[in-house]
């Protein structure tokens, strides 16, 4: 599920506490899903204005991150 109004970022910030990552590693497991998904440059898109094919890829990352 992704909301229109956040950002590439914040919905992997957002599914990263709710998978119980540390806070102290949510960071870099944000920097490994972008660099994974080869959208650095799409970290601060709302997701409304990303294309199909990122909006896949935040999907991904967010099934992945913290490690499931």
């Amino acid at each position: 599920m992704v909301y229109e109004e956040l950002t590439f970022e914040e919905h992997l910030r957002f599914m990263a506490k709710i998978k119980g990552v540390a806070k102290e590693h949510i960071d870099s497991e944000i920097e490994v899903m972008l660099d994974k998904t080869k959208c650095q440059g799409e970290r601060e898109k709302l997701v409304k204005d990303l294309s199909g094919g990122n909006k896949r890829k935040l999907s991904l990352a967010m099934a992945l991150i913290g490690g499931s």
